[in-house]
């Protein structure tokens, strides 16, 4: 930052281009550095890529530049095109996050000067993957030729190879490396101008105060902003001198419902458009149901009903894609980017007015007035904002490229530094929140890393906190907590008791006798067979988790029980029993009118239904702030939408006969032994032909369930043990599918169905779940050295390392069969 403010102190007063990585990040500096009075007048901020198209744009014979949309659009219809001559990804559904991570990757080779008529196929390991990656990407190439058009890698090519610099003359370029990730053709770029007299200027932030951040530990996004709201009315500081950092969207919406509800006025420079405002909410979900109908551009409602402050970037993103409309005709991918396009419709926000509170995010916060800061959502940041590994190149194929490009895991550390970077320089009170428990599991939950790098080990406290290298071995994350270490802040002590007895558990499950911690029962005998597993959930526990098994099955340690917090009003069972009877009850209405699901003729009565159970439910049950009740209302409608838009987009022809079904049986274990099972099936269908399909309802997130993993490694054993009970109590009609659906906001509206032969074959589970009574048989409930052991980390102050090497022969005697039970996809 120093180095900055010495450009703008010195620098004549001339036009100064400022380039670099990120925008945003860049006007923050600059408005801090005329906080402090430093006159930052004269320039321009631009992005590598916005500077390459205009510079593209002064050449001779310019290309027509090429949005990313565009090019979404373009490589969308030519996949649609080629697939039946793909043989590695001609069985890839194609959706626009696909074709996202296409483009992404085929500009990765294109920067390394990789292009389709050479495309190295030796470099993948699989060959068929290679050949349809190289034909995609010379129908690309064949496309911006035929088309000429220039994307921002022919843009940065073009720039390159232009010489003549006389435009320059009395502009002086500051490039800064602004921590960003260096792409080989970024160093390529930033050299040529470098070597026309342009400034490079490394900026960095301020070292981390000595003062740590404070923790709120809550129970939700609404319990953590009911806690900021408390936190600045106990402390006597007015509401004019806090600023809250929003991670997530919908926070501001619940931000809104409290503040409008005590009477705090506030500005906020952020917003989600499908959340925030009823009308173009309506508006939006209206829309997005006629998108999957044809010539849906003419059927659009009109927006001058909508809210001021978003009506203006609806009608932008309106007339900017029907000029696609008009060019692709009724496309898939059109109506797929539009509908992506559409649900991240930003309302214009307000500058930070005085007298008010200040809502925003990380980039706009105000690091220089505002005496107190609220960081909310901080257990949102665990994923590394979503960068995962593929699914077009991984990063061993990116290595093999080259060695200079650029991998995800790259990318994850740039994100982590950047991030950082942005906390650190916050100044005065800051305080950090994260909703520490999962309602819809019902269990504690982790702070994310971005909390506990700040309260790290002794070697990382040693560092500068805006480094973020932090070595890998010393780095703390949410599997390790603090059990390594003998001393942690007292701060971080006092929000986690639990720290305690978890070092004390881990000292004991050290030890070679015999305890109640390191999971090693020894008996003679038989094992008692009313602690064995007997439900689905129960081989599910098992599986993940042998050591979590024993707690709370053999031991019969109960989990805590939920807080008592004003801002939680049900629980998940509470909420999944609701929406249970509300789906129930639409099928019961319709189904003997004969009529099939429509949400433009049902939603109002669907939302009105559950309005009428929800009153019910709180005059038995009232919430305890009003603000708590209105989210959930919100949550229903909005799980009201998703539902009869899934139900009427993929129920076809079937027709739902049961819902709410108990099933139970006797399956034939392969060892002779009979075990008998129940449950419940949310939901059965019967097929033209007369075959079943039953479904499970899920509430919580739909991430981890995919149609390429069977029995996940028996964690997942439901749907064909319930396959199997219903095949049997049906005199052995046929189940012809099995699976999950996620009508809520969390879940996206996903469908994972399972046949009977897919990746696995549906009968498999008789071994798995005989494999699984011989480990519960063999007495050992190990944690830790089995991959998906305690993978949900219910209990965190039990967790712990492998024990020494020297024990772990006779505490893991059934590691083998617990491999058997893993090795099922």
């Amino acid at each position: 930052m120093n180095q900055l403010q010495h450009i703008f102190e010195s620098m004549p007063l001339q036009e100064k281009w400022i380039v670099g990585q990120n925008v945003r990040q860049i006007y923050q500096w600059i408005r801090e550095l005329a906080l402090q009075g430093v006159p930052a007048l004269n320039y321009r901020v631009m992005s590598f890529q916005m500077l390459a198209e205009e510079w593209n744009q002064g050449l001779e014979n310019p290309g027509q530049y090429a949005h990313m949309d565009e090019r979404l659009l373009a490589v969308g219809e030519q996949v649609s095109r080629l697939q039946p001559q793909l043989g590695y990804y001609g069985h890839v559904t194609i959706g626009i996050h696909w074709v996202e991570a296409l483009v992404d990757a085929m500009d990765e080779l294109r920067l390394i000067g990789l292009e389709g008529q050479n495309f190295p196929i030796s470099a993948f390991s699989n060959q068929e993957k290679a050949k349809d990656l190289k034909l995609i990407l010379t129908a690309y190439e064949e496309w911006l030729i035929r088309e000429d058009k220039m994307d921002a890698v022919c843009a940065y090519q073009r720039v390159m190879k232009e010489a003549d610099c006389k435009r320059i003359e009395n502009i002086e370029i500051v490039i800064l490396d602004d921590g960003f990730k260096q792409m080989p053709l970024v160093n390529q770029f930033r050299e040529f101008w470098m070597a026309r007299n342009a400034r490079l200027v490394s900026v960095g932030s301020k070292p981390a105060d000595e003062k740590r951040p404070k923790l709120l530990k809550a129970y939700g996004d609404l319990s953590e902003i009911h806690q900021v709201f408390e936190t600045v009315k106990s402390s006597g500081v007015g509401f004019d001198k806090v600023q809250i950092i929003a991670t997530k969207p919908e926070q501001l919406t619940r931000i809104t419902m409290i503040a409008k509800h005590e009477g705090i006025p506030y500005s906020a420079s952020l917003g989600d458009a499908v959340f925030a405002l009823p009308t173009a909410r309506k508006w939006i979900f209206d829309t997005l149901d006629l998108i999957e109908e044809g010539d849906f551009w003419k059927k659009i409602p009109t927006t001058n009903e909508l809210e001021e402050e978003v009506k203006e970037g609806i009608d932008a993103l309106l007339n900017r894609y029907r000029g696609y409309a008009d060019r692709y005709g009724d496309s898939a991918f059109m109506r797929d980017i539009f509908h992506q396009a559409i649900t991240r419709v930003r309302l214009k926000g307000e500058p930070r007015l005085p007298g008010k509170l200040y809502v925003t995010d990380l980039a706009g916060a105000d690091a220089m007035q505002r005496s107190k800061t609220f960081v909310l959502g901080l257990d949102h940041l665990n994923s590394q904002d979503g960068l995962t590994d593929g699914p077009i190149l991984y990063d061993k194929e990116r290595n093999r490229l080259g060695a200079d490009i650029v991998t995800v895991q790259d990318r994850k550390r740039e994100v982590a530094q950047k991030r950082k970077r942005d906390l650190d320089r916050l100044r005065g009170e800051v305080y950090y929140s994260y909703s520490c428990f999962d309602a819809v599991n019902f269990t504690e939950k982790f702070p994310s890393p971005v909390i506990l790098n700040h309260y790290t080990t002794e070697t990382c406290q040693k560092q500068a906190m805006a480094s973020y290298r932090i070595p890998l071995k010393d780095a703390i994350n949410q599997w390790e907590w603090e059990l390594a270490t003998t001393a942690f802040p007292q701060e971080l002590e006092d929000a986690y008791p639990k720290l305690a007895a978890g070092r004390f558990a881990r000292a004991q499950r050290q030890l070679d006798t015999f305890n109640a911690y390191n999971g090693q029962i020894d008996w003679q005998g038989q094992p008692d067979e009313n602690k064995a597993p007997s439900s689905v959930t129960k081989f599910e526990k098992l599986a993940r988790s042998p050591y979590l098994y024993w707690i709370e099955n053999i031991l019969e340690v109960g989990r805590e029980p939920q807080p008592d917090e004003p801002t939680v009003w049900l629980n998940a069972l509470e909420k999944g029993t609701l929406l249970h009877e509300i789906f129930q009850a639409y099928y019961q209405k319709i189904l003997p009118k004969m009529q099939r699901p429509n949400r433009l003729r049902d939603e109002q009565a669907l939302i009105a239904y559950a309005h009428k159970l929800i009153e019910a439910l709180s005059r038995v049950n009232p919430p305890k702030l009003p603000v708590a009740k209105e989210v959930f209302v919100a949550e229903v409608e909005q799980t009201c939408r998703i539902f009869l838009s899934m139900e009427e987009q993929n129920l076809g022809e079937d027709q739902p006969v049961y819902q709410e079904l108990d099933v139970s049986g006797t399956l034939m274990m392969e060892n002779g032994q009979s075990l008998s099972l129940r449950g419940k099936v949310d939901r059965m269908d019967r097929t033209p032909e007369g075959k079943y399909r039953i479904y499970d309802y899920k509430t919580g997130k739909s991430k981890s369930y995919t149609q390429k993993q069977y029995f996940v490694h028996g964690t997942r054993l439901q749907h064909a043990v319930y396959a199997l009970l219903v095949e049997q109590a049906e005199l052995g009609q046929k189940v012809e599918s099995a699976g999950y659906l996620f009508p809520t906001r969390r879940g996206n509206g996903k469908r994972i169905i399972y046949p009977s032969n897919g990746v696995e074959s549906r009968g498999d589970v008789i071994t798995i779940l005989s494999l699984l009574r011989d480990a519960y048989a063999e007495g050992s409930f190990a944690q830790g050295i089995i991959p998906y052991a305690n993978q949900e980390r219910d209990y965190p102050e039990l967790a712990e390392q492998n024990p020494v090497e020297k024990n772990q022969k006779e505490i893991y005697n059934s590691i083998e069969t617990l491999r058997e039970v893993h090795a099922y996809e």
